[in-house]
């Protein structure tokens, strides 16, 4: 996250107060890390912060939150590349601000403001499920778009998060937020936040990802995440000359695919090279889908695989003997490019 720029953006914020915003994008989609996207309907982008006042921080908000009926004052620091001028139809002009406190840890909190035309600011409350489970964490994406297809501009937000339980604790997963447009204003959608839950399998999502499972009326997007799994060689992270795996993916349905597995481990480092010390693991066959992730089973042997995102896979088996000694294939591969 970058800050800075608080004099332009005092001067903005006069601006708006004497002469009300200038117009701006009708769609706007941003990402700061993780995996880019192409914003396709973004027309123009106008930074937004404000004056940073301290605020202590308050009792996490209700389920189905509704807009505060006072002037909010903008916790911590303001992200600023994270922040736009937007129309957001048919309820006008907005300022979007999102910002940022951080734990005694380091961990952050997000903040998301809106300031009309007349420079009213209201905070958007909104409450997650284990939102209470503080962690590193990324804001990845804005968008304004109609996420729940009543033909009204709304608003997406995408936060990655390590969570740090289960298998894949370490790995960023994205916690979507939306604010629906209603005749009161901007609010938390509770119900449309777990049905992107439920239907999604990747675990890093994107804006447009989220989009497709609302034009779908957020059907389980397992079955197209898994037919259309790049084919190719996938490579274990951390693989290099002494130890590491590939995958292979070739034919791929919605419940089944083809895999072949090369794994190796060398003991001994350079002289164990020379002398032998080498143990490999192979495996070549079908997976079949359980729920939202693909198994392959030899006997007592199982080898699961998830989906983290269309071209990268976490892999994990039962702890079964099945390779050579100190032969690991446990863990994230991506995609190899030509």
């Amino acid at each position: 996250m970058h800050f800075g720029r608080r004099a332009l953006f005092g001067l903005w914020i006069t601006a708006m107060l004497l002469g009300g915003c200038q117009s701006a994008s009708n769609t706007v989609d941003k990402q700061v890390s993780g995996n880019a996207e192409e914003n396709n309907a973004q027309e123009s982008v106008e930074s937004v912060a404000g004056k940073e006042t301290a605020e202590d921080k308050k009792d996490g908000p209700e389920e189905e939150a509704e807009p505060s009926s006072e002037d909010s004052v903008i916790a911590g620091e303001v992200i600023e590349e994270q922040s736009f001028s937007a129309v957001l139809e048919p309820a006008g002009q907005f300022a979007f601000i999102a910002s940022q406190e951080l734990s005694a840890e380091g961990f952050p909190t997000y903040h998301f403001y809106l300031k009309n035309e007349q420079g009213k600011l209201t905070e958007l409350t909104y409450s997650i499920y284990d939102w209470e489970l503080p962690g590193p964490a990324d804001l990845k994406a804005v968008a304004f778009r109609d996420v729940n297809q009543d033909g009204k501009k709304d608003i997406l937000v995408i936060i990655d998060r390590i969570t740090g339980a289960g298998k894949m604790g370490a790995i960023p997963y994205s916690t979507v937020v939306t604010f629906t447009q209603q005749e009161a204003g901007f609010t938390y959608d509770a119900a449309i936040v777990e049905a992107i839950k439920e239907a999604n399998i990747y675990r890093q999502i994107t804006v447009d990802q989220v989009m497709a499972l609302a034009e779908s009326g957020f059907a389980s997007n397992a079955d197209q995440a898994w037919a259309s799994l790049a084919p190719g060689v996938y490579e274990l992270e951390g693989s290099n000359e002494w130890a590491g795996s590939v995958i292979e993916i070739k034919n791929r349905r919605a419940d089944q695919i083809s895999l072949n597995l090369d794994a190796f481990s060398v003991r001994g480092g350079e002289e164990g090279l020379k002398q032998g010390n080498v143990n490999l693991g192979e495996l070549s066959g079908e997976a079949f889908r359980s729920e939202g992730d693909m198994v392959f089973k030899d006997e007592s042997f199982e080898l699961w695989l998830s989906l983290i995102s269309p071209n990268e896979l976490y892999v994990w088996d039962n702890g079964e003997p099945y390779f050579g000694a100190g032969v690991y294939v446990g863990g994230i591969y991506a995609l190899k490019k030509d």
